[in-house]
């Protein structure tokens, strides 16, 4: 890859040089030239991009942020007319949408005769699904992988997010809580009781006890949100294993 190419796929305006200034009204006066330049530290990065990419045979990619529909198509349409057999790609990110994260990994695996993924700091969610459809793995002591679940925003939140495992976690800690108490409450009642009260009815009154603690906080639960969740877990794990 030219070092024109790597500059071209960072910043257009990287190219920009600057112009002669034939515009002066004083020919003496000091030219100046508001245009960007490369800056050493610029230069020498690229500079590193480039040994790096004729030395490994491979294009250069650097993906942070979330994971979307959007970036994944930005990325693809980038990586169309390659440059080298292979391709590594530096990856940052809490995750996102998976299927983005399985679009850009299977189109990594057939476009490129190697996928070379790194990892320097977090790798969540999505992002692992990337990372698993890579012919190798490379790992700073620094590197996080995650779960393969799904990222949301919170409600009432600005920029952040939280797992869908959350809520399905959630839900099945209510539901063990549930049965927990109206077990514990039936087997104290029987023995409270010295057995006057039958099994039958210590059972009424217990599922009435657990009905009144746990409506409210059933009520807070939307199933179609749930449904939604359990939904994107099991495209993950689907794009996961295949």
């Amino acid at each position: 890859m030219s070092k024109e190419d790597i500059t071209e796929r960072n910043s257009p305006k990287l190219n920009e040089l600057p112009a002669e200034n034939s515009d002066k009204e004083n020919p003496s006066e000091e030219h100046t030239n508001h245009s960007p330049t490369l800056t050493q530290t610029e230069e020498e990065f690229l500079k590193c991009i480039k040994d790096v990419s004729e030395i490994l045979d491979a294009d250069i990619l650097y993906f942070c942020g979330d994971i979307d529909r959007n970036y994944a198509d930005e990325l693809i349409e980038l990586c169309r007319n390659p440059h080298h057999r292979q391709v590594l790609l530096f990856m940052t990110t809490l995750g996102g949408d998976p299927d983005g994260a399985y679009r850009i990994a299977r189109f990594l695996q057939d476009k490129y005769e190697r996928f070379t993924i790194y990892i320097d700091t977090l790798c969540k969610s999505a992002g692992t699904l990337v990372t698993l459809g890579a012919d190798e793995i490379i790992m700073s002591d620094t590197a996080e992988l995650g779960p393969l679940d799904v990222q949301i925003l919170k409600t009432d939140e600005l920029n952040q997010h939280s797992s869908v495992l959350d809520l399905m976690i959630a839900f099945d800690y209510l539901q063990e809580f549930a049965l927990d108490t109206l077990e514990e409450t039936v087997v104290r009642l029987v023995d409270h009781y010295d057995g006057q009260i039958s099994t039958k009815s210590a059972l009424e009154v217990a599922s009435q006890v657990a009905t009144n603690l746990f409506a409210p906080l059933y009520a807070q639960i939307s199933p179609t949100t749930l449904g939604n969740n359990q939904r994107s877990v099991q495209i993950a794990r689907r794009y996961g294993e295949d």
